[in-house]
């Protein structure tokens, strides 16, 4: 129990201490220096505070002026004893002038007493501006300048930023953009207006200062009014012009002085210098109007498109004005040479001539001169006149004759117009002189010969061109052997790298005396006459041997006779002969046509031991009676002239004007043969598909074309047509000729064509006829049926009569007696030409022609018979005598 009672006193004196601690603790005291202070922006303020007593304590702060204001020691402990406290205030610069509050809070945990202080801010960075300019006129494109006072009014010296604001800072300068001011100090400060010479209206002049040192700032403001004391418009009359060189445009430029004062106007241009004005400057009057104008002069050659600006300023308010001027100029005088060739050769030592044109492209008659770059060039004319588009030719010769040496030259042909050299144009041809030696450079192939006295043969010379161009050359021969050799051709035209044949005939005879001849061969280009190549044969005749067996020659005369025992036949016999030719197949070889020479009489006057022979060349018969004493050879051979020729296989013998001649095919190879013709000596080498024209005669013309048609199995194939006949083989052509050839067939057709005529128009005639024969084959008939058979006679003839008044083409007598005329004429024609021969190669074209073209004309011609003839057959014979009836009750 004691215990309990012990444990409880102490329990109770313990509380009891804690109590009278924490009463201690309680008691402590607060001492504030003073309450208020003055601090500028920048500066720092103090405040100082004594703490008595004990205990642990905290000090914070609080009110408008905590966020920069510091308490220091924030925290202590005491034990009986006393503590400062220093509380610090700084604003800065930023914090707006004012009174601001500060409390100061003591806490030792239990209990919390407050220092309450006030601080006041105040404004000691003060500045000032003031205008002494309030407000000002003035004339655009002039200036006028503005005064301010700046004023530091602070406690301290600052740096200002001066600047200028407002409506007219665009054009406004300030003569001082930084200040320093000590505290108290003023400065003047300028602000220059320059008007614009395009504004007019109220401005605002603006002079804002910013301190560096502080937030502090100010402005002031002055008022500007400007007036368009100089105002001017320049008008262009035409911003755009398209004109041709060579010529003047004019443009007026009109300025307009809206001021109330007089004004000078100075003008500058700038652009091509063919743009100029009449005058640079000029003066104005108020409210008047003056004109300078633009002159635009642009000389030949000048093109494009151009920019030209005119400046314009006034010399009282130095207002400029600038317009823009855009021109285009065209080429409207020019002038085209054209050489068509741009490249070519020519041989040195020849000339050529080339065409070539000059034209006007411009739009004005000009006369234009023609110069040359080189001396060995002429035209054939030297200045032309030409209207606007006109073209014309001149001829440029290039003559190489002369000391021109190979090589590459340049042909320049220059027009110039004569009034200027502005006008030109010119065109070139590059032109390569060759060396007469690789221009023309020809080569002989031959080689020589032998043959005996007496004797001929065909000798071939290949001409080889290995120059440049095509080139004809002129064949000439001398020597020893020209009095019996003949050359052709004489002249041959050969490509470059190609070569040509010439035959060489050779013909010396009994009288010729054995030996060695020389034949030289010269080669001259058309060109020139200068020799290009030659050679010489050799040519060795040898003594004709007696015993060598020779053809003996034969006496041919040519007739006009009959074939064996054949004798004259009639036109039907004839006619009849030719039908059936005309249904027998065509197996007619040209062979037999060229060949068709027939021996009709041959008479022999023979005396004792006479030999007769018969010898066959070329399909002509000719016997020769061998005697001692006398031979005599008579031959009738028919011989076709070469217009009846069309094609031939083997040696042929033909006429042409009268003059009997020999073709030949010799030297035949697979794609070639050589062709003589005697007796005028013409040989030539003919390929597959070759056509050549050849003078027979010598006259200087070409007679005949030969064309080598084919060579099947070593058999060639010559076609041959007269010039005068057919431009080309193969082809056919209707003229004189053919129809003389062709006139049979031609007449045989006429006549079948007027037959079926006269069938047709007496058609009726012929039908009455039959008809006529039938009824006297029938029954005999009463008098009535007699009479009733009068009566429609006489009904028919009505008929007939009607017919004949209705259709107009009635039968005349006077065309049935042409036609018996045209008989006679073809009959007599018939007989005196075979051309139904003649045109049997085209006689089923001719008869398919002509029946085609006759059933064309009947059917248009009778179309309405036919269609009314297939109409009778289906009328009833009732219709036929109503119809009849009808036509007497209309022709009554």
């Amino acid at each position: 129990m004691n215990n309990k009672k012990s444990l409880l006193v102490t329990l109770f004196l313990i509380i009891s201490l804690f109590v009278n601690l924490s009463a201690a603790h309680a008691e402590f005291s607060v001492t504030d220096t003073q309450n208020e202070a003055v601090v500028c922006p920048g500066s720092t303020a103090l405040f100082t505070t004594t703490i008595q007593g004990t205990g642990d304590f905290t000090a914070n702060l609080e009110g408008s002026a905590s966020s920069f204001s510091t308490v220091v020691p924030p925290g202590f402990s005491l034990i009986a004893e006393g503590k400062t406290l220093f509380v610090y205030s700084t604003p800065s610069s930023r914090v707006q002038p004012g009174i601001y509050d500060l409390n100061l809070l003591i806490s030792d945990k239990s209990t919390v007493k407050r220092s309450e202080f006030s601080l006041n801010v105040a404004n000691c960075h003060q500045l000032s501006i003031a205008s002494n300019t309030p407000s000002k006129e003035l004339c655009g494109c002039s200036s006028e300048r503005f005064s301010f006072t700046v004023e530091n009014n602070g406690n301290f010296q600052e740096t200002y930023d001066l600047s200028v604001a407002g409506s007219s800072s665009s054009y406004s300068t300030i003569s001082e953009s930084v200040i320093t001011l000590a505290s108290g100090t003023s400065k003047e400060i300028f602000i220059d207006v320059n008007a614009p010479c395009n504004t007019q209206g109220s401005f605002d002049v603006i002079l804002n200062a910013q301190s560096r040192n502080s937030q502090v700032s100010a402005s002031s403001s002055s008022n500007v009014e400007i007036t368009k004391c100089f105002d001017y418009k320049a008008l262009i009359d035409k911003n755009f012009v398209n004109f041709c060189e060579r010529t003047e445009q004019i443009i007026p430029i009109t300025i307009v002085n809206e001021a109330q004062t007089l004004n000078n106007y100075n003008l500058q241009v700038s652009g091509p210098a063919w743009a100029n004005l009449e005058r640079t400057s000029t003066q104005v009057n108020p409210l008047s109007q003056g004109i300078v104008n633009l002159i635009l002069t642009p000389d030949y050659g000048v093109l494009g498109d151009f920019n030209i600006n005119v400046n314009i300023e006034d010399s009282n308010g130095k207002v400029k004005v600038q317009n823009l001027v855009k021109a285009t100029v065209n080429s409207c005088n020019s002038v085209q040479v054209d050489i068509p060739k741009d490249n070519d050769r020519i041989c040195q030592g020849s000339k050529n001539t080339y065409d070539f044109t000059v034209k006007n492209t411009g739009q004005f008659e000009k006369t234009f001169q023609l110069i040359k770059n080189q001396e060995f060039i002429s035209t054939d004319k030297s200045t032309l006149s030409l209207n606007a588009g006109e073209e014309e030719t001149v001829s440029l010769t290039v003559n190489v004759e002369g000391n021109v040496n190979p090589n590459n030259y340049e042909i320049k042909i220059t027009s110039t117009a004569t009034d200027t050299d502005q006008i030109t144009n010119s065109d070139s041809l590059n032109l390569e002189v060759i060396s007469g030696n690789k221009c023309f450079d020809p080569e002989i192939k031959t080689s020589d010969v032998k043959l005996n006295q007496d004797s001929s043969l065909s000798h071939e010379i290949e001409i080889v061109n290995d120059g440049q161009f095509e080139t004809t050359y002129n064949l000439g021969l001398s020597g020893t052997a020209s009095s019996f050799i003949q050359l052709n051709p004489a002249t041959v035209s050969i490509q470059p790298g190609k070569s040509e044949t010439v035959y060489l005939y050779i013909s010396p005879s009994i009288i010729t005396p054995p030996g060695d001849y020389e034949a030289t061969l010269s080669l001259r280009s058309t060109n020139t006459d200068t020799i290009l190549k030659s050679e010489t044969i050799e040519i060795e005749v040898v003594t004709l041997d007696e015993d060598q067996v020779l053809p003996r020659p034969s006496v041919t005369t040519t007739t006009d006779v009959k074939k064996d025992n054949q004798t004259s036949t009639g036109f039907f016999a004839t006619l009849n002969r030719w039908f059936e030719d005309f249904f027998t197949p065509q197996n007619e070889t040209t062979s037999d046509i060229v060949q068709d020479v027939i021996t009709t009489t041959t008479t022999i006057e023979t005396q004792d031991n006479d030999t007769e022979t018969t010898t066959t060349l070329d399909s002509e018969t000719t016997t020769t009676i061998e005697s001692d004493t006398t031979t005599t050879i008579v031959t009738n051979i028919e011989i076709k002239d070469i217009s009846e020729i069309n094609k031939v296989t083997k040696k042929t013998r033909f006429k042409f004007n009268n003059e009997s001649h020999f073709l030949s095919i010799e030297s035949i190879k697979e794609d070639s043969v050589i062709v003589v013709i005697q007796s005028n000596v013409t040989a030539f080498k003919l390929f597959i598909n070759e056509e050549k024209e050849v003078d027979i005669d010598n006259d200087g013309s070409n007679d005949v074309i030969i064309k080598l048609n084919k060579i099947k199995d070593g058999e060639p194939e010559l076609e041959i047509a007269t010039i005068g006949t057919s431009s080309k083989l193969g082809a056919f052509s209707l003229n004189l000729d053919f129809l003389t050839n062709n006139l049979k067939f031609i007449l045989a057709g006429l006549a079948i064509l007027i037959i079926i005529i006269l069938l047709l128009v007496f058609r009726k005639q012929i039908y009455e006829f039959f008809e006529e024969e039938d009824q006297t084959n029938k029954e005999v008939k009463t008098k009535d049926d007699v009479e009733e058979e009068i009566k429609e006679i006489d009904d028919d003839f009505d008929d007939f009569e009607e017919y004949e008044d209705e259709n107009v083409q009635e039968l005349k007598i006077g065309r049935y007696i042409i036609g018996l005329i045209a008989i006679i004429i073809l009959y007599f024609l018939f007989r005196r030409y075979s051309f139904l021969e003649s045109v049997a190669p085209y006689r089923v074209f001719i008869l398919g022609a002509l029946i085609l073209l006759l059933i064309i004309v009947l059917i248009v011609r009778y179309w309405n018979d036919i269609v009314e003839f297939f109409e009778e057959d289906d009328e009833p014979v009732s219709k036929k005598t109503k119809k009849k009836t009808t036509k007497k009750t209309k022709r009554k």
